[in-house]
């Protein structure tokens, strides 16, 4: 009788080993799940991440265009704005020049 509860004793502890064994793997299992689930949302998230990268590029390359397209315009404004300036000034003269002729004083 001693050798048979002995016996029941060791087939209850392997059977709670192997319970508690396959319920660790069970869990083991459901990580690794969970990991290459959580691996694959990382991935695409790089995936749109690199994409957005490439269309900043693309906008920087553009800014960077458009401002030297503007420092352009502004150098010509300012040339466009030199030549106005002279030509008041000559226009200034001329008209006070016209109106000294027609006895008009200013």
């Amino acid at each position: 009788m001693g050798a048979h509860l002995r016996s029941d004793v060791v087939v209850s502890t392997l059977v709670t080993i192997t319970t508690k064994i396959d319920m660790m793997d069970t869990r083991l299992t459901q990580g690794q799940v969970r990991l290459e689930q959580g691996q694959a949302r990382l991935e695409q998230g790089l995936a749109r991440l690199e994409q957005d990268q490439a269309v900043l590029k693309t906008d920087v390359a553009e800014l960077k265009t458009d401002v030297a397209e503007l420092k352009t315009d502004v150098a010509e404004l300012k040339t466009g704005m030199a030549v106005v300036v002279d030509n008041v000034g000559l226009l200034n003269c001329k008209m006070n020049k016209l109106l000294a002729h027609m006895g008009v004083a200013e």
